[in-house]
Formats: structure tokens, C-alpha cells, sequence
């Protein structure tokens, strides 16, 4: 049984004396596992940095429970439990004690903090991935006993705590690795949560705490059939225009707020009149001139005759600079879209334009010196037009030339606009007065945050505004604004003594003190730490124009890979589109292309000079085009960890200053850093240099799984393609994206020359070096080309040296001779530190 480093910690294993026999029960191995994975983990950390700590100060027990322990009556349903009410103060002394000790000293506390830590995190990964791999549901079911959820979830949750307070005492060059936690993934799919939208929240946010609070919120409450999802996708916002509906707004009659029975509600139809939409002729008209098309209503009045004149009197004009309007941001599936002509509704231009009056008059502190009459609005309450922006009625339809020419100016229309106003069925069930960390966190799990349309129009305007219930409006960048001074306000308290805090959390939230000092408590003093760590990310960085403008093309491109995960699209077309809007370039190379291919490669052909020749060994799904077998099909919901330092040239700016952490379920180094040449695509495919072998002629179609030996025989080289789909799903612990095809499909025939293209040399003790097989090769010159076939992992053995963890030998291997051949034969062998030039197609 493995220990931490401490003697305290050693007693929570040893002086235990268990048994094998003892510890086979389930249950005393779930009581023994929390009280050595929990208990005995917060132990040893404080053992370390000499602060007192009991762990029995954590344990509490019902008051049912301890009046029945004082009649001797011993009651199996009265269990003791854990509670962190204490642990703040802890945490506070753990601080105290570390700020003034000397950088030696702190340098080994961190060091055996980082070694018990990454113990525990280990011993969590391994025990999952013995879950999933469990050979039978009886299996897996007695070691989901050994460990139940509940007791996982406070261990992941104890390490997200103190890798929080290790970043913020230690300031560590990297972070303590917090793995995830698939029981709290399986709980919400229980609880109604889509499995694709879990999925994407872990991608993007990679904290528990942030997870266990959507959890405890609860599954988004507009219902949709996610029964098409998957682990990779959520699918259930795509719309199939065919099948598109635009819907009239909901007969929904509040009674005092009281719900309408259903029979009533059934026999309300809307009779407004059918759909309204401005002249094609005039829309086309303004397009081609290169404005803006707006869309202009009068508000209602008064009529001379005394009675209300609610008409649209709708109208496009030309936006001139002087003309304020907003920008519509919605999500198609909410049905205020319309694919076969540029009409909504009467009751939904009605519905928009009450919206729109009410965000101006509520809002004068942002809307007052925008519109003509300036501060007499909020005075007057009155408008005679409002002018905005939507897509389902400024951008042309039936005429694809003008249609395009308006989705290449999209970038003007939603940066030009005074404000974005926020349409979500989801977020406008929300309440505007909730608490903000749950507002937030709302957004992150809405339908509009998950569309990769949304982003640009979230991302290119200051005054982005998201409409909630009763026609409430919440200014997006607010909602970050409560949390940047909680984050602020914890480093100030970590900076003061334990002994010279004042009340100050409400006088910094409020930007006033009115309040006389009073001291603070160690408990008080930490009250704002979970909600510190949970803001820490649970907005995308996506938001604000600042984080996308005035980066290099390189930079630009690396967050936008970033920040797109876990968002999706209707078309695949769509993509290279709003990829190419983001990144402000080569937006008429991509729409002057027809089809869903051309227009992705003509986007690669954009970022072709910030592309990493890396590419060609990440996981993501290939192209099946000739010549671009090597090159991604798309960017979305793939690309996690080191995947993104394959596929941008990181080399034109400082990585360090990036988020190119590796995946935290995966224990794979990152490639040797040296500088990259640019890549170069050409008709033939993709030019790069990199070490690599070729290979005779194949006598026998090949294995999945194939060795050859080197250097006279002392080295063998064991390759598993990603069609080896146990090798692969094991080393990549199940997140890899393995091919759609079978083996039988691809596997190069007799006669077939193969090359073998590495990513990096192989150091005397490296882990699995990924490769690219190449298929039908030939060498021009210097030039090896070859098609791209599949993904390889390499590992190097020889008669000195074995990976620890090796266990791939000959008796594993395809070994027959008469149906595969898995034994190659090099043709030509490059020295080690050797590369040459490659041309991939």
C-alpha cells in the first residue's frame, strides 16, 4: 500500500493493521479509503506546514445519535459524517504558517505536498479506469462499492480546494493535477442532464466545483430530445431546414403568476396575422451598396382619434452611422429563424419591439446619450421608431450572392451596433434578481453558449445584454464584474494577518464603507473562498471584444480554438465561416466556395502560415479528400489539452502565456519544443520535416500492429495504429476519437510502400512517440510522398531497456504470415537526430 510523505499519514495506513481478508469487504474498504484518501490526505498537508490539525474535528454525529450512544443503544442508521465548517480556519493558519517561512523550506513543503497530491489524484485516475474497463456489471458494481460516488466526490472536491490554496501560497510553475469525477458526470445524466452537454462543460471549465454547482442548479428546464446526442456532441439545438418551423410567441396569460391548465391553453391560437418582413428589393438594394440593413418600426402611440395605434409600420433602411440599433443574438432553435423568406410573425416583431422599448427605458444609464431624445426617454417613456438587427430578416434569402455578401459583413453589424440583446428560451426562464454566480452559470449551460454563431456576436460589442424573465435585461460584462472583486478581495485577505482582518466583503462589493471595522474570524475571513475558486472560470473567456482583437494572427487563432469547444452548428459549412469571421481574414476565399470541403480547405489555406506542422499527429478526425487525407475535418469538440499546440505554430509568441495544459486524464508529455519551420500546402499535400523510415515493399497485407528493428538490430521499434482500438483507448484512457472504418477497409494490400513519419526523437527512457503511416510512397529527389493512412503509436525498445509499463511482445501481435504481415523491413533508415522532408497528402 503506497504512503505519502509524512509519518502522521503512515498511521492512517499502517496503524490501520488491515488485512487483505478484512479490507475484501466493501463497505470497510469505502470507510477505510475515505478516512485515508480524505482524512489522511488534509492530515499530511498540514502535518507538513506544522499547522494542528485533528482529523476527528471534521467528524460530526446526530443529536439522535449521541443521546442514544449515552443509553448504550447502538443504532446502524446513525453515521457519523464529515463536515469542512472548520476547514476555513486551517486553510487560513496553512497560509500564515507558509508566508513567513524561508523559500527552502517552502520549496520542500511544496515538493511533498505535490508528491501526496499527485498520489491521491493518481489513485483516483487508476481506480476509474479499472471502473470503466470492469469485465462485468457485477464487477463493476462491488467496486463502485469500494468506493461510492459520494466518497469520490469529496476527495475530488478536497483536491480542487487545496490545489486552489497550493497555487495561491506556492505559486507553482504548473498546477497540482485535479482529475474529474465521471460518478458526478453519471449523477447528472440521471438527473436530466444531456451526457454531450456534461461532456463539454468538463472540456471547457475542467473544475469540479464549477460542476457540482451546475449540478446542484439543476438540468436546463426548456426540454429538448437529446436522445441523438453523444458523448462528444450535444445535437439537440441543430435545426434541419426542411423541417424548420418559425414559431408565434406562446399564449402564456399570468393571472397574478398563477400556471394556466393546459385545456384553456389549448384552445388559445395565435391570430396576429400572419408574417411581416421588409421589401426584398430594397433589402438586396442596401446590401449591394455595401451598407448595413436595418430593420425600422414605429413604436406605438397614440392615434388623433383617441385610439392606440399598435402598427409596425416596418421598414429596412440603410444604417448610416447616426442611426442607433441593436443587434439580435439568438439561437434558431427557439424558432424566431425562417429559411424560406425574410418574414417573422406579427406577434414576435410585436413581442421584440415591447422588449427592446423596455431594455431602453429601464437602461438610461446606457441608453440615455444613444438615442435622439437622450435623457428625456426615461421622462417620456416614449420612442416613435426603434431600429434593429436580426439575421432572419437582414439576411437575403433567396438570393445567394446578396446573402453572402451580408454574412461576410456580419462582423460590421454586430461591432457597429449600439447594443446585442441576448434571446435563450433557457435564459429567459431565468429570474434578473437571482443570485449572480447562478446567473452566470445559467449562461454557460444555455443553448446560446453552446452555438458557434453566438460567439462572434457575444464577442465583438461591449454592451451585450441577456434577456431574462418579465422582459429583464442583465448586462453581460456585469455579471463578471461581483466576481473579479471576490478574486481581488481574496488576495487581499491572504495578504493581511490572520489577526488584522476587518469586515470589509461588503463595503468591497458595494464600493462603500460606511460600516465601522469589526475583526474577522478565520471561518468569515475564508466565506468567499468556494465562491472565489468556482468564478475562477465558469464564464468562458470568449466574452468581451478585448480577448479576440489585437492579438497575432497566431494568437488570435489559439484562443479561438479555445474557446469554440463544446459550442456546435447545424451545417458543417458554417465552420469555416464563423472560423474565418473570428480571425478577420480570408472571409471572401471561404465564401466564394460552394461546398461544405472547399470551403474548409480554402479556410486551411487562410491559417496556413500560423498551422503547426504537428498537425498531422493529432487525434482529430481526417479528411477524406485527395491531398488533405493529413489535414482535420473540423476544429469542434476535438481539440483538447496538448492537441492544441499541434495544430497552431506556437513558435511566434510565448506559450507560457497560453493555456496548453495537457489533459488531466491523460499523462502524455508534450513534444520536444524546437522551432517550426512553416508549414507549406501544396497540390501534392503537406510539406513539413520531421524524422521518420520508409520500408520495403509489403510481401502480405499489413497488421494493425507491426514492428521492425534499427541500429543494427539493437533497437525494435513496436507500432499500434489507431484502428489497434484496445491499445489506443487504453493509452489515451478512452477520450481519443478513434476511425469510423474498419482495419479491412484501409489496410495497405501486398506490394504497398509504407513510411513511417515520427514527431520527435526517442530519448534513452521516452514514453510512446506518436508517428503517421503514410501509404503509396515514393522519394522525388529528397521528398518522400506519401498519402496519409492513420495515426501510429511508437515505442522503442532494446536489450537494455523496456518502459516500465511495456507489455506489448510478439505473442500479442498479428503473427500470421499467410493473412498479415507485421514484421516490416526497412528500406531506408535516417540517423536519429536526422529529419527530412516529407510531402503528405
Amino acid at each position: 500500500m503506497p504512503s505519502l510523505r509524512d509519518a502522521h499519514f503512515d498511521c492512517h495506513v499502517e496503524g490501520k493493521g488491515e488485512s487483505n481478508d478484512k479490507v475484501a469487504d466493501a463497505a470497510h474498504t469505502a470507510a477505510f479509503l475515505q478516512e485515508w484518501l480524505y482524512l489522511g490526505l488534509i492530515t499530511s498537508i498540514f502535518a507538513i506546514c506544522r499547522v494542528t490539525f485533528n482529523g476527528h474535528d471534521l467528524i460530526r454525529y446526530p443529536s439522535s445519535f449521541r443521546r442514544r450512544k449515552k443509553k448504550k443503544n447502538k443504532n446502524k442508521n446513525n453515521r457519523a459524517f464529515v463536515t469542512t465548517t472548520t476547514l476555513g480556519a486551517k486553510l487560513q493558519q496553512w497560509y500564515d504558517q507558509e508566508k513567513y517561512a524561508s523559500p527552502s523550506a517552502k520549496a520542500d513543503h511544496e515538493r511533498d505536498i505535490r508528491y501526496n497530491f499527485t498520489l491521491v489524484s493518481g489513485l483516483l485516475e487508476a481506480f476509474n479506469l479499472r471502473l470503466r474497463t470492469a469485465g462485468n456489471d457485477a464487477q463493476a458494481t462491488y467496486l463502485r462499492n469500494c468506493l461510492p460516488g459520494e466518497i469520490e466526490l469529496s476527495i475530488v472536491v478536497l483536491l480542487a480546494t487545496i490545489q486552489y490554496f497550493h497555487t495561491v501560497i506556492y505559486d507553482p510553475p504548473s498546477s497540482l493535477p485535479v482529475p474529474t469525477c465521471p460518478w458526478l458526470s453519471s449523477l447528472m445524466v440521471s438527473e436530466g442532464w444531456c451526457v454531450g452537454q456534461v461532456s463539454n462543460l468538463w472540456r471547457r471549465h475542467r473544475n469540479v466545483l464549477t460542476m457540482y454547482y451546475f449540478k446542484m442548479l439543476g438540468p436546463p428546464t426548456v426540454q429538448t430530445d437529446h436522445s441523438h446526442c453523444s458523448n462528444r456532441r450535444c445535437i439537440a439545438n441543430n435545426v434541419l431546414e426542411d423541417q424548420y418551423v418559425t414559431v408565434h410567441c406562446p399564449v402564456e396569460p399570468s393571472f397574478m403568476h398563477f400556471r394556466v391548465p393546459k385545456t384553456i391553453t389549448k384552445r388559445m391560437s395565435c391570430r396576429c396575422g400572419g408574417h411581416v418582413g421588409p421589401s426584398s428589393e430594397k433589402l438586396v438594394a442596401i446590401i449591394e451598396q455595401g451598407s448595413i440593413p436595418i430593420i425600422s418600426v414605429r413604436c406605438p402611440t397614440a392615434a388623433r382619434n383617441g385610439k392606440w395605434d399598435d402598427s409596425l409600420d416596418l421598414d429596412v433602411i440603410a444604417y448610416t452611422g447616426a442611426t442607433p440599433y441593436v443587434a439580435i443574438s439568438h439561437v434558431w432553435s427557439d424558432g424566431l429563424g425562417n429559411p424560406s423568406a425574410n418574414t417573422l410573425p406579427f406577434c414576435q416583431l410585436r413581442a421584440l419591439r415591447a422588449q427592446l422599448q423596455y431594455m431602453i427605458f429601464t437602461n438610461p444609464e446606457y441608453f440615455g446619450s444613444v438615442f435622439p431624445t437622450g435623457s428625456r426617454i426615461r421622462k417620456t417613456a416614449r420612442l416613435e421608431r426603434l431600429y434593429f438587427w436580426i439575421d432572419t430578416l437582414c439576411v437575403p434569402v433567396n438570393n445567394t450572392e446578396m446573402r453572402e455578401k451580408a454574412i461576410l459583413d456580419m462582423r460590421n453589424v454586430f461591432a457597429a451596433a449600439s447594443a446585442v440583446l441576448v434571446k435563450d428560451a433557457e435564459l429567459n426562464a431565468q429570474s434578473r434578481y437571482c443570485p449572480v454566480e447562478e446567473l452566470m452559470a445559467r449562461v454557460c449551460v444555455s443553448p446560446w453558449c453552446g452555438r458557434l454563431w453566438t460567439l462572434q456576436e457575444g464577442a465583438l460589442n461591449d454592451q451585450v445584454f441577456v434577456q431574462t424573465s418579465h422582459n429583464e435585461v442583465v448586462l453581460l460584462d456585469d455579471l463578471n464584474e461581483p466576481m473579479r472583486s471576490l478574486v481581488l478581495l481574496s488576495d487581499e485577505l491572504l495578504d493581511a494577518d490572520s489577526t488584522d482582518v476587518f469586515d470589509r466583503v461588503p463595503a468591497a462589493l458595494d464600493g462603500e464603507n460606511n460600516s465601522p471595522p469589526e475583526p474577522w474570524d478565520f471561518a468569515a475571513k475564508f466565506a468567499a473562498c468556494p465562491s472565489t475558486i468556482l468564478s475562477m472560470n465558469v464564464l468562458p473567456s470568449n466574452i468581451g471584444p478585448r480577448s479576440i482583437l489585437h492579438h497575432s494572427k497566431a494568437e488570435l487563432f489559439l484562443h479561438v480554438l479555445t474557446q469554440i469547444q463544446g459550442r456546435d452548428t447545424s451545417k458543417a459549412s458554417d465552420e469555416a465561416i464563423c472560423l474565418a469571421t473570428l480571425l478577420d481574414v480570408g472571409m471572401e476565399d471561404v465564401l466564394k466556395e460552394d461546398t461544405c470541403e472547399n470551403r474548409w480547405t480554402a479556410f486551411l489555406s487562410v491559417v496556413e502560415d500560423v498551422l503547426s506542422a504537428r498537425i498531422i499527429f493529432t487525434t482529430l478526425p481526417r479528411m477524406n479528400r485527395k491531398g488533405y487525407h493529413w489535414a482535420p475535418r473540423s476544429f469542434l469538440n476535438y481539440v483538447e489539452g496538448t492537441e492544441l499546440a499541434r495544430i497552431v505554430n506556437v513558435d511566434s509568441f510565448d506559450p507560457e502565456s497560453h493555456e496548453l495544459d495537457r489533459d488531466s486524464d491523460l499523462d502524455e508529455p508534450l513534444p520536444t519544443q524546437r522551432v517550426q519551420r512553416p508549414v507549406r500546402i501544396s497540390k501534392g499535400g503537406l510539406v513539413v520535416e520531421f524524422p521518420g523510415f520508409t520500408f520495403q515493399s509489403l510481401a502480405n497485407a499489413l497488421s494493425p500492429e507491426f514492428c521492425f528493428t534499427a541500429e543494427n538490430g539493437h533497437a525494435t521499434y513496436w507500432c499500434m495504429t489507431e484502428y489497434s482500438r484496445p491499445h489506443f483507448e487504453a493509452y489515451f484512457e478512452g477520450s481519443v476519437v478513434l476511425p469510423e472504418q474498419s482495419w479491412d477497409v484501409v489496410k495497405p494490400g501486398p506490394s504497398s510502400r509504407l513510411s513511417l513519419v515520427l514527431e520527435d526523437h526517442f530519448s534513452d527512457a521516452a514514453a510512446p512517440v506518436r508517428g503517421a503511416l503514410l501509404t503509396a510512397c515514393s522519394e522525388e529527389g529528397n521528398v518522400v510522398q506519401g498519402t496519409y493512412l492513420c495515426l501510429v503509436l511508437v515505442v522503442r525498445t532494446t536489450s537494455s531497456y523496456r518502459p516500465p509499463d511495456f507489455e506489448l511482445t510478439k505473442e500479442k501481435l498479428n503473427q500470421d504470415a499467410e493473412h498479415a504481415q507485421w514484421d516490416l523491413a526497412i528500406d531506408t533508415k535516417l540517423g536519429r537526430r536526422e529529419e527530412r522532408e516529407w510531402c503528405i497528402a
